[in-house]
């Protein structure tokens, strides 16, 4: 057990939680370093955290409109994990994702009925990646050889892009080599500011076996229609949608709409994307065309329509395995060194691999700046890395009252008061 006191001004402490056979000792040293209330309160947000069950009498969960009960209109709701993919993916992206994946699946049930399987939920971090741009064909081929293989029958995967986040933080249209990992999903949920782009943005040249790749992983899931898919890889073949005369619809390349074209095979053809135009798909289009199955307007309405629990969207930083948490205390006026003994606790510890933080705040005030610049930190946070829990036993005003509303979750004292 690492126990790491902040300053006397702070009057708190940090404390961290090792793995494995020491989890029980450690967490017993720990307890006894921070008291009574600190006991408690780790205690209670563990056990909390672990079972998932946040209830409102005791927490103020952000989206507290989200399905969490036993059914969604009559139907039981399922099962399910959601997994970030980084963007762009390169190095030992594709490793670790793997691996992070199959540690969910040691959780969850195995269903007799294809439709009741359990949910995988990959969300490409499109927030603060590079949209996919600069991801290695390579390392996302080895991804979506494993999505689309045997050990992932069990669970539907779904494509998840997401909107814009809650900073303010604008989606960039999912583009490159990443898009390989997308259509090894069995179906596309996209956030309705969610939008895709050209697979080749990275390439001057068409590699063939690339091309193909593209068309092996896309038949085996058939999101995309094949002269989409190559159209997204190799920008000179353009894209067309056409109605034959023989009343069937296609989509095809503008090679092939002219052919049809001249052999009066066309009756009517829209042109979707010239002959070395950059593809882009906005959401809405993406639905419209039956190329995703979702068209979402955030996580709440994702876990509504895929009739899986709330809390399967909150994602769980700690793997099922127990979280590894901090315990902070701010008490009395907030001040810039108080500020600043936290921002670089918290910073060692999360890369130590803290996966939650507990703030009880006890404050009347102080230094809104200060203040804006820990609720800055905490929101720039992951939340499906490391989840931020805030305890007021008595108040949170001012600066105070705007950490505490940066957390995802908020749990009050019987008299506590945020705000004023």
């Amino acid at each position: 057990m690492i126990f790491v006191p902040f300053s006397v001004a702070l009057s708190g402490s940090v404390g961290t939680r090792p793995s494995g056979g020491q989890q029980v000792a450690s967490s017993h040293r720990l307890s006894r370093r921070l008291g009574p209330l600190g006991r408690w309160l780790v205690g209670c947000v563990c056990g909390l955290m672990l079972a998932t069950a946040f209830g409102p009498a005791a927490v103020l969960a952000q989206d507290s409109d989200e399905p969490n009960g036993s059914n969604v209109a009559g139907g039981e709701l399922r099962e399910g994990v959601i997994v970030r993919i980084p963007l762009p993916i390169t190095g030992e992206t594709d490793s670790r994702v793997r691996a992070t994946i199959e540690r969910y699946l040691e959780n969850l049930p195995v269903s007799a009925s294809a439709d009741e399987r359990p949910v995988l939920i990959l969300e490409f971090d499109t927030l603060r990646g590079a949209g996919g741009r600069g991801s290695q064909f390579e390392r996302c081929m080895s991804l979506a050889r494993y999505l689309t293989g045997p050990d992932l029958s069990r669970v539907q995967t779904v494509a998840f892009l997401p909107g814009p986040s809650e900073q303010g933080f604008e989606a960039q249209p999912l583009a490159g080599h990443a898009l390989l990992v997308a259509l090894a999903c069995e179906t596309w949920a996209v956030d309705s500011a969610a939008s895709i782009g050209s697979a080749s943005l990275d390439e001057s040249n068409v590699d063939s076996l690339v091309l193909e790749a593209y068309r092996s992983i896309a038949a085996r899931r058939q999101v995309l229609p094949p002269a989409v898919v190559e159209s997204l890889v190799d920008r000179s073949r353009g894209l067309a949608q056409v109605d034959l005369t023989d009343g069937s619809q296609r989509y095809v390349s503008i090679a092939e709409l002219e052919r049809l074209e001249a052999a009066g095979e066309s009756a009517r053809a829209e042109t979707l994307v010239g002959v070395n135009e950059t593809t882009n798909f906005d959401a809405e289009t993406l639905f419209r065309r039956r190329f995703a199955d979702y068209l979402v307007k955030g996580r709440a309405d994702l876990a509504r329509q895929l009739k899986i629990r709330s809390d399967v969207i909150s994602g769980d930083p700690s793997l099922g395995e127990g979280w590894t948490p901090v315990y902070v205390k701010l008490e009395g006026p907030i001040d810039r060194r108080r500020v600043d003994w936290v921002l670089g606790a918290l910073d060692k510890r999360i890369a130590s691999g803290t996966d939650l933080v507990v703030l009880e705040i006890d404050s009347s005030g102080g230094s809104f700046r200060d203040a804006a610049r820990l609720a800055q930190r905490l929101l720039d946070l992951d939340p499906l890395e490391v989840r931020t829990v805030a305890y007021v036993p008595r108040e949170a005003r001012g600066g105070g009252a705007l950490i505490a509303l940066t957390c995802d979750q908020i749990m009050l004292g019987p008299e506590a008061v945020i705000g004023g």
